[in-house]
């Protein structure tokens, strides 16, 4: 059995001892049309073997072998027309009857044609997003300059990014490390003080280094929507850092661990009990 594929039209064809057996399937109506054709009826002075061979490049479509389909009631007709050595033109048709299909065959149908299709666009888009990741891998690989600052191991697609917290000009540029598992701040200095982390973003971020440094809000640590732990929190200049700290928790967050620097050991029953309550660790140091 050959199997052929002609715009709509999906065709099996077959070499029996004294015919040939075409069936044809319109995969746009989703009609059947099959029928055993002999010799005879092709009028053509060659072998049945040699008429089979012709007609399977027809159905294949090349240059010099053709074939055209045409509709007429329940009938779908056959025209071939072929260059034979390059300069003998045959040409001769073959009438198909309709089949009656039942509706769950005409359904199999349709519902095997959409796998297809379905399967087409599958391999379309993995072509694509290939090329995608091609991109990335190549643009990736590119060092992105913070300004003021630069730090070596701040490639495109890097885990960890060091960066200065109080550079609010490093805000638009952070949120590009698509592949940022740690954002640390690269300055451990006790004079370095910020108000909030509002000009910080990213997607992919796991874990935040404040690296102690003197923050008075964590504000705009819902904008790492991928947090999962809060590191060197520093809470000495923190004005009600429990309940701040709390407030600032209140959206729905991934957060697991938080470890903070407590010098002047005030209470923090508010902040355990709450963090105890949604299952994170609380590490004070």
């Amino acid at each position: 059995m050959d199997t052929f594929t002609s715009g709509t039209y999906t065709i099996n064809a077959s070499l029996n001892e004294r015919t040939i057996y075409l069936k044809i399937i319109d995969l746009l109506q989703y009609l059947s049309y099959e029928g055993n054709i002999e010799l005879k009826e092709l009028k053509l002075p060659i072998t049945l073997k040699d008429a089979y061979t012709l007609i399977t490049k027809c159905l294949s479509n090349t240059d010099d072998h053709l074939v055209k389909f045409s509709k007429n009631t329940n009938l779908l007709r056959l025209d071939f027309s072929a260059k034979v050595g390059g300069y003998m033109n045959i040409s001769f048709e073959v009438m198909l009857r309709e089949c009656i299909i039942g509706d769950d065959a005409r359904m199999s149908m349709k519902l095997i044609e959409m796998e297809k299709t379905h399967n087409l666009e599958i391999k379309k888009l993995e072509v694509k997003v290939k090329k995608c990741e091609e991109i990335i891998e190549l643009f990736g690989n590119m060092p992105l300059y913070l300004n003021d600052t630069f730090i070596p191991e701040n490639l495109i697609n890097s885990e960890l990014i060091t960066v200065r917290f109080n550079n609010y000009n490093n805000a638009s540029l952070i949120k590009l490390f698509y592949n940022c598992k740690i954002l640390k701040n690269n300055m451990c200095n006790s004079n370095v003080h910020i108000s909030d982390i509002l000009h910080i973003k990213n997607n992919s971020c796991e874990i935040i280094d404040f690296n102690y440094i003197q923050i008075s809000s964590i504000s705009g640590i819902n904008q790492l929507p991928n947090l999962k732990e809060i590191k060197g929190l520093s809470t000495q200049t923190m004005s009600d850092y429990t309940q701040g700290i709390i407030n600032q928790l209140k959206y729905k967050h991934n957060i697991k661990k938080i470890q903070i620097s407590n010098h002047s050991k005030p209470d923090m029953v508010n902040l355990q009990k709450y963090c105890t309550d949604n299952s994170i660790e609380l590490i004070i140091q």
